[in-house]
């Protein structure tokens, strides 16, 4: 009997969420990025402080092969010394995550996942710009998860694009919900491209906007990221691979760790459906057992 006792207790154990066992344990990693070369309207968008009608002509908004951060003083340096100013702009990413929490969900089950150690990278650059819409300095940024996904780049209209703010109160309105979850500093010393990664914070919010993010779910399909300058001086050129776009650095990245929901000492952890399988068929295997046993003895008597 000892010999069953000790068959269930293992397949209870093997049944039971990784979590309850080990602890949080993790089941992957994941990286969502900004595809290169596609319409990039609604993935990527520098909102301007206001119209912007330089040579350009970029409205209100642009949406390429490149983004930015830059401040209210910040300068552009051309190639023969001399510098113009720009119009103040910050830099916001949507990245599509819905089909991938999908898949996650049909792996292990929603709610028996979450994430851990978020990561923003991409990749800026210490170089001289060719386009003058483009800054070039150092400083701070913060970085917010948004909760408003309904927005697009456009040029004319203003409202279809991210509201330009300089402050977490000035972002709520248009984002409805927001989160301080990371933050920078651009140093500009060096010369050509740099990758850039920054650590983002485990705010529950912007948890839960991950983890329920679905394909199926209109604006939840996306998580948006907000750069805000928070240095007047800054001129961070951010490389977002729009259409046409030849240059090889990646694309801006959120990425993450798959595990284990924590373990609560105050709860009992439940088991997935794919734990109870496994218990379902070890206990018909011992039961199995027993069952032949009983058989074998009932012969010998």
């Amino acid at each position: 009997m000892r010999r069953y006792v000790l068959l269930l207790v293992f397949a209870l154990a093997a049944a039971l969420p990784p979590a309850f066992v080990q602890g949080q344990q993790i089941l992957g990693q994941v990286s969502v990025s900004i595809p290169m070369g596609s319409p990039c309207s609604n993935t990527s968008d520098m909102v301007f402080a206001t119209y912007n009608n330089d040579s350009h002509n970029d409205g209100w908004a642009w949406s390429g092969g490149a983004g930015g951060v830059q401040g209210a003083n910040a300068l552009h340096y051309n190639t023969n010394g001399s510098t113009n100013a720009v119009v103040a702009a910050n830099e916001v990413f949507g990245f599509d995550i819905g089909s991938t929490v999908d898949s996650l969900n049909a792996q292990f089950g929603a709610g028996y996942w979450t994430i851990a150690n978020p990561t923003l990278t991409f990749t800026s650059s210490y170089s001289i710009q060719r386009s003058s819409r483009f800054a070039q300095g150092a400083g701070g940024f913060a970085i917010y998860w948004a909760a408003n996904n309904n927005w697009f780049q456009s040029s004319t209209v203003q409202s279809d694009n991210p509201v330009y703010a300089t402050s977490q109160a000035g972002l709520l309105p248009w984002a409805g919900q927001t989160a301080l979850v990371g933050s920078g500093y651009f140093t500009n010393s060096g010369s050509g491209a740099v990758n850039l990664s920054y650590n983002l914070s485990l705010d529950p919010n912007f948890v839960n906007a991950i983890l329920a993010a679905s394909a199926a779910n209109g604006s939840n399909q996306s998580v948006t990221l907000y750069l805000m300058a928070t240095d007047s001086d800054i001129g961070m050129f951010i490389y977002t691979g729009g259409p046409g776009d030849s240059h090889p650095e990646p694309t801006p990245t959120l990425s993450f760790e798959v595990v284990t929901p924590s373990s609560n000492s105050n709860s009992v952890p439940a088991i997935s459906p794919t734990g109870f399988a496994i218990a379902a068929l070890a206990l018909a295997g011992v039961f199995a057992l027993i069952g032949a046993r009983r058989k074998v003895f009932d012969r010998a008597d």
